[in-house]
C-alpha cells in the first residue's frame, strides 16, 4: 500500500480483499471478519478512531488481561493470531501467506499397515483431531523405522522399539503420552493381524500423565456486586449490559447461552428460563428471579433496538445482530476495570461470572450435585473441578506444621542473616 490505512472499516475491507487473494477459504474469511468486526465495535465503544498495534493489544488485554500467550487456550490463541494478522496488514500492507501442511506420506509395507489402522479407527468413530494426531505420531515412528533400514513389520525387533523410545527422551510428557499411546495400539493391531508375530506393545512404556485443568479465576461476591454497581443503567447500553452481567452472575450461564437467549426461552408465567446449552446440547431449566426479570424487561422496553431477530440481546450499532462471546468478554473486562477490581492475577472474561457463582455456592456449603445441576454439567465429575478453590472446605485437611527444635535458628542464622548477632529472635 502506498499509504498506511488506520480507519478501521477501510482497513478491514482492504485486509479481507488481501486474504481473499491469498486463497484463504470463505469460511476462514468469515471467522476473521467477525473478529475484526468486534475490534471495530470495541473501538467505537472506546472512542478510538485510528487502528494501530496498541489498539490491537488493548483489545486483547480487555479480553484476556495480562496473561502470557503460553497460558491461553487454543481458541484464545486463535483470537490473538487474527488480531496480529490485522496489525501486520496495517503496518506492512500484506500478511505472510499460509503455509500449506503436507499430509504424512505412509510409504512401504509398514506405512500401508498404518493406513489400515487409521482407517479402522476412523470407522470406529474417532474424532478428526484425534486421527490427525495419530497420523502425525505414527509417521514419526515410520520415519524412525525407515532410518533403521526396516522395510517390513516382520523385521521390527524389541531393541528397535527400545531405541525409538530412547530417541524421544527429550519430548514433553504431553507429546510422549499421545505418541506412545497410539504406537502401542498400532503394535497391538499388528499382532492381531499377524498372530504369529510377537506382541511388541508392552515394550512401549506407559506415561503417567494427567492433564490438570487450570485453576478457575474467581471473584468475591463483593467484587461482583461492585462490577454490577458501576454499570450506568441510564442508557440503552447500560440496561443491556446490566442484564447480561446479572444473568451471568446469578445463574452462571455460559456466554454462548446468554447471547443465544431467545424470547421463547423465557417462560414469564412460570418464572423460569429454559435453554438448550450450546456446549452440551442438554436442556437446562433455571429460576427467573425477580431482579433478573426486571432487568430484562427494562432493557426490552427502553434499550433494545427495534428488530425482528429472535434473540433478546443485540448489538448497539446497526445493522443490529446477535452479539458474540468476544464482545461480551470485552464488556465484562471493561466493567472490572471501571470498578477498580484487581485483575492482575486473574482472568477477565465472561466466564469469571460462572466461576465466581460456583465458588459462592461452595462457600455456602451447597451440595455438589445441586451446584452441578445449576451449572448444567452432565455429571458431578465436571463440577469437581471447582473443589480446588474451596479453601474453606480444605482447611480441616491441612497438616500441622511441626515445631522447630530449640537452637535451629542459631544454627542457620549465619547463612540466612550473615553479619547479624546469633541467638536473637528472627
Amino acid at each position: 500500500m502506498s499509504e498506511t490505512i488506520v480507519e478501521i472499516r477501510l482497513l478491514i475491507a482492504s485486509a479481507q480483499e488481501h486474504l481473499r487473494e491469498q486463497a484463504f477459504s470463505v469460511s476462514t474469511l468469515k471467522k476473521y471478519s467477525r473478529l475484526w468486526g468486534r475490534i471495530a465495535d470495541y473501538m467505537t465503544i472506546s472512542g478510538l478512531d485510528a487502528y494501530d498495534r496498541k489498539v490491537g493489544q488493548s483489545f486483547l488485554e480487555n479480553i484476556f488481561g495480562q496473561f502470557p500467550y503460553s497460558q491461553l487456550s487454543v481458541q484464545e490463541k486463535t483470537v490473538v493470531r487474527k488480531v496480529q494478522c490485522l496489525t501486520e496488514f496495517q503496518e506492512k500492507g500484506s500478511v505472510q501467506g499460509k503455509r500449506k501442511k503436507t499430509a504424512p506420506d505412509f510409504k512401504g509395507g509398514i506405512g500401508e499397515l498404518m493406513t489400515s489402522f487409521i482407517t479402522s479407527r476412523q470407522e470406529s468413530g474417532f474424532s478428526v483431531s484425534t486421527l490427525t494426531s495419530n497420523r502425525r505420531n505414527l509417521h514419526i515412528f515410520l520415519e524412525f523405522t525407515a532410518g533403521q533400514g526396516i522395510g517390513s513389520h516382520c523385521f521390527i525387533k524389541p531393541y528397535n522399539i527400545v531405541a525409538f523410545v530412547e530417541s524421544q527422551k527429550n519430548a514433553s510428557l504431553t507429546v510422549k503420552y499421545g505418541m506412545f499411546g497410539v504406537i502401542r495400539n498400532f503394535l497391538k493391531h499388528l499382532h492381531s493381524v499377524y498372530p504369529d508375530t510377537p506382541d511388541l506393545s508392552p515394550i512401549i512404556p506407559k506415561v503417567n500423565y494427567i492433564r490438570q485443568a487450570k485453576l478457575p479465576s474467581v471473584y468475591s461476591r463483593e467484587e461482583i456486586q461492585s462490577l454490577l454497581a458501576v454499570i450506568d443503567r441510564g442508557n440503552p447500553k447500560g440496561k443491556r449490559d446490566y442484564a447480561l452481567m446479572l444473568i451471568g452472575a446469578r445463574l452462571g450461564l455460559r456466554a454462548s447461552d446468554i447471547l443465544g437467549l431467545r424470547f421463547d426461552n423465557i417462560l414469564w408465567n412460570n418464572c423460569r428460563i429454559v435453554v438448550e446449552q450450546k456446549k452440551t446440547g442438554r436442556t437446562l431449566e433455571l429460576p427467573l428471579a425477580s431482579e433478573i426479570g426486571e432487568a430484562i424487561i427494562d432493557y426490552l422496553k427502553h434499550g433494545r433496538p427495534v428488530s425482528d431477530l429472535p434473540y433478546v440481546f443485540l448489538s448497539l450499532i446497526p445493522p443490529y445482530r446477535q452479539m458474540t462471546n468476544i464482545t461480551m468478554s470485552t464488556i465484562t473486562s471493561n466493567y472490572l476495570t471501571l470498578a477498580g477490581i484487581d485483575t492482575s492475577m486473574r482472568k477477565r472474561g465472561t466466564h469469571i461470572l460462572r466461576h465466581s457463582l460456583a465458588a459462592e455456592l461452595l462457600d455456602k456449603r451447597i451440595p455438589i450435585n445441586v451446584i452441578s445441576g445449576t451449572l448444567g454439567h452432565s455429571s458431578t465429575d465436571s463440577t469437581q473441578h471447582y473443589l480446588r478453590i474451596d479453601t474453606r472446605a480444605m482447611e480441616p485437611c491441612a497438616l500441622q506444621v511441626p515445631p522447630v527444635a530449640n537452637g535451629f535458628y542459631d544454627k542457620v542464622s549465619g547463612f540466612f542473616f550473615p553479619g547479624k548477632n546469633r541467638g536473637g529472635k528472627r
